[in-house]
């Protein structure tokens, strides 16, 4: 099941201990990539 799913149809569901591990490993990593993008233009 992705993380979208969950966060728009199980949303009671969610464990927020779950969701703040998956935004700190996660978030990193797309700043790094928007902000290269943002370089390349």
């Amino acid at each position: 099941m992705e993380f979208r799913d969950v966060i728009a149809h199980q949303y009671f569901d969610l464990d927020s201990a779950q969701v703040l591990l998956i935004c700190e490993q996660s978030l990193p990593a797309l700043i790094a990539a928007v902000r290269t993008l943002r370089q390349s233009q």
